[in-house]
Formats: C-alpha cells, sequence, structure tokens
C-alpha cells in the first residue's frame, strides 16, 4: 500500500504568522504545491482567547511556476487589512 508523500519547503515566521510552503502527493494522485498562513487573532470573539485564521493557497506543481506571484501577493497581503 503507497503511502501519502510530503515536504516541507520553507517554514517562516512573519508579520505574527507562521508560514509553510510544502509539497503534499498522495498515492495515485498528482503532486499539489500548497502555501498556508497560520495566525492567531487576539480577541476576535469579542472575548476572552483567541481564535485560529488559516489562509491556504494551492494548486498542481505543474502550474506552480506560473502560479507563485498569484500565491506570493496572497501571502504579502495577509495582514494589510483590518476587518
Amino acid at each position: 500500500m503507497e503511502s501519502t508523500k510530503s515536504v516541507m519547503l520553507k517554514a517562516e515566521s512573519k508579520k505574527n504568522a507562521y508560514i509553510f510552503d510544502y509539497k503534499v502527493t498522495p498515492p495515485n494522485l498528482s503532486e499539489t504545491h500548497y502555501r498556508t498562513v497560520f495566525y492567531l487573532a487576539q480577541g476576535a470573539t469579542g472575548g476572552a482567547g483567541a481564535v485560529l485564521v488559516t489562509l491556504t493557497a494551492q494548486c498542481p506543481e505543474s502550474r506552480y511556476g506560473e502560479m507563485k506571484p498569484v500565491f506570493d501577493q496572497m501571502i504579502e497581503s495577509f495582514g494589510k487589512y483590518k476587518a
């Protein structure tokens, strides 16, 4: 039985968030490239505690070269705007 293969390409902390760049290849499926931002929004519910906010972009690895600028723009825009 084949297992899912994954590789972490980059992990960094930026703008009080964690940003991950990784690839996953499930059995019998094509490789997919992911970029994910994790952020803890303090008091986002109006009460005590924090809310985990995630934002993930994905595309087939074969298209990542053309999609990378869009992913970069998405990651860079995170946290620029307040609701």
